[in-house]
């Protein structure tokens, strides 16, 4: 099945020249819909389906009331106090997309032939943290008004003197990573070739520009939802399910979502008055969605192995 590998990839790498088709003012929203809420309610149903007792769930079930609860009492303090939460679900949010972005590189590279040896995963999985870890300071260290999941931020006083070494350190890290691979990569395949080159690449075109533009901003959720496509899609529709079947559950994966990110908390927003409710909603859901994703996704489990041989 190289067909999924080239997909993920083919189309995400397409998706990055939605910047352009941006600036001319083509909407994200309808891509979101159509690729993050499917893949947000899809990540709960799998979830829901692997769970063999709600007693060792505690804390994922509990964890929506303790951040909705921090979100509150952060309200009520300072500026920085505010933006803590939001600050840091979005580090956790850039962690999470660096890992799920070089676990799909593995996976796609599996698929396409190519073998990697222990070094070269270590050396791939410094590379894939790296790049967003440098990208994520010096977003951080801007002191211009910014806002995250609909939040105002107060900006944090990091300093600016770092950042040329930063980068430094992340072309040594590169060129750790490239002798890895020269040194210890043998082809098994001639699909895979160009594929180490790819995975090199693909940091920088992800995690980089989106700090730099804001138009650049929806597209990481947006390729994070399709790369993880062909893997929930496989664990909900292994069996030989009708198309229309397919065709009905997608529809009411983005009726739910639509429910649980616009809907829902638009309408306890004029319910309440407090706008601020929306920010805090979005802030959960991620967060929530992150930890339940780190749940559901282990190797250790058969279904998640297949797809690496199927």
């Amino acid at each position: 099945m190289r067909l999924d590998a080239v997909m993920v990839w083919g189309v995400s790498l397409l998706l990055l020249l939605l910047p352009l088709s941006i600036w001319q003012g083509l909407p994200l929203i309808p891509l979101l819909i159509a690729f993050s809420f499917p893949h947000f309610v899809a990540t709960y149903v799998i979830w829901q389906g692997k769970v063999t007792s709600w007693r060792q769930e505690w804390a994922a079930l509990g964890f929506p009331v303790a951040y909705l609860g921090l979100c509150w009492w952060a309200e009520s303090g300072p500026g920085w106090v505010k933006s803590l939460p939001y600050q840091l679900t979005y580090l956790y949010l850039v962690y999470h997309f660096a890992r799920q972005t070089y676990g799909a590189a593995l996976w796609g590279g599996l698929r396409l032939g190519c073998q990697f040896t222990r070094p070269q995963k270590r050396w791939l999985g410094l590379w894939f943290l790296s790049v967003p870890s440098t990208a994520i300071y010096a977003f951080f260290a801007q002191t211009k008004p910014r806002t995250l999941f609909y939040h105002p931020i107060k900006p944090w006083i990091l300093p600016t003197a770092p950042i040329p070494y930063l980068y430094l350190l992340l072309g040594v890290i590169l060129v750790g990573t490239m002798i890895s691979l020269g040194l210890h990569y043998h082809q098994q395949k001639k699909a895979g070739v160009l594929w180490p080159v790819v995975m090199l690449a693909l940091p920088l075109i992800w995690f980089l520009p989106p700090f730099h533009a804001s138009q650049w901003v929806p597209l990481i959720p947006l390729l994070h939802a399709i790369q993880y496509a062909p893997f929930w899609s496989k664990l909900l529709w292994a069996s030989p399910t009708p198309w229309y079947k397919k065709c009905a559950h997608y529809l009411a994966f983005v009726a739910v979502g639509w429910l649980l990110f616009r809907w829902m908390p638009l309408r306890l927003v004029d319910l309440t008055n407090i706008t601020v409710f929306y920010a805090m909603w979005i802030g959960m859901l991620n967060a929530h969605h992150f930890l339940i994703d780190g749940r559901i996704w282990k190797l250790s489990d058969e279904k998640n192995r297949a797809l690496f041989t199927s």
